[in-house]
């Protein structure tokens, strides 16, 4: 039987952001190889500070909880079962973000406490000897009465001389957190105007091509990639200030890179 065992850690430091981070990763092959079960913890911690304000110093802390299982089917089919859970703890809010009551401008405020939960089920198959399509869905949902639903579907083909192409296509739609407000008519205890906690929906396409620069071995070579990626988001609740209409707006992705394998 197989196993695998990754310890991480990291450290980063902004002008007015300080995080550290540490995990570990374990995956095991059983069944003969046919079944493999993964399991995963990471643990960070942030000092957030402002830069308008030298004595405003906060901290948050997280933990992450991941668990998976990927299954072989067939000699063609692969499916995969992840979950995971989040739990939060400190200051969760933006120093620099406000929120709108009555239209006037007041600091964002969030619990001091967030718990998510997501689970993601994946599947490829292969088509002929130089194809494969793949399908995920993937559900997420938290104490903050935010819920939202990933899906993409997307193939790679094998062409000769060592290109290989990919396309893919992803939907998201999420509703808003319990106290989000665009513009909210009442005081409450929390408020936020954070898009990323409103109702939206978003839809991307892909493209990438990779080509083989060198391959001395079938696992060892170099490789370029080039990637792009075209995505729209629709904001329902939350008003662009400039216009008065809903947001919206596309973002380009373009990518290209070298990487190697050995």
């Amino acid at each position: 039987r197989d196993s695998l065992v990754t310890l991480s850690a990291s450290q980063s430091r902004e002008p007015d952001y300080d995080a550290g981070s540490v995990g570990l990763d374990i995956a095991q092959d059983v069944f003969g190889g046919m079944t493999t079960i993964k399991l995963g913890f990471s643990r960070g911690s942030d000092v957030v500070l402002k830069s308008t304000d030298g004595n405003f110093s906060e901290r948050a802390r997280h933990w992450q909880y991941r668990v998976g299982v990927t299954q072989v089917l067939s000699p063609r089919w692969l499916a995969s079962l992840n979950l995971e859970a989040v739990a939060d703890d400190g200051y969760l809010a933006s120093p620099y973000r406000a929120a709108r009551v009555f239209g006037a401008t007041v600091p964002e405020r969030l619990p001091g406490t967030r718990s998510s939960r997501a689970v993601k089920l994946r599947s490829v198959h292969a088509v002929g000897e130089r194809s494969s399509v793949r399908g995920e869905l993937r559900h997420y949902w938290d104490t903050w009465d935010l819920k939202a639903t990933t899906a993409e579907a997307g193939g790679t083909r094998r062409l000769d001389g060592g290109w290989t192409i990919d396309a893919a296509l992803r939907l998201h739609t999420q509703n808003s957190a319990l106290f989000y407000s665009d513009n909210a008519a009442q005081e409450t205890t929390y408020v936020t105007r954070n898009r990323q906690l409103s109702a939206f929906r978003s839809w991307g396409v892909a493209a990438r091509v990779t080509h083989d620069l060198v391959r001395w071995q079938p696992q060892w070579g170099l490789q370029l990639t080039a990637a792009y990626e075209f995505k729209r988001f629709d904001f329902q609740d939350f008003t662009d200030l400039r216009t008065g209409a809903p947001y919206a707006h596309n973002a380009h992705v373009l990518q290209i890179h070298v990487s190697s394998s050995f």
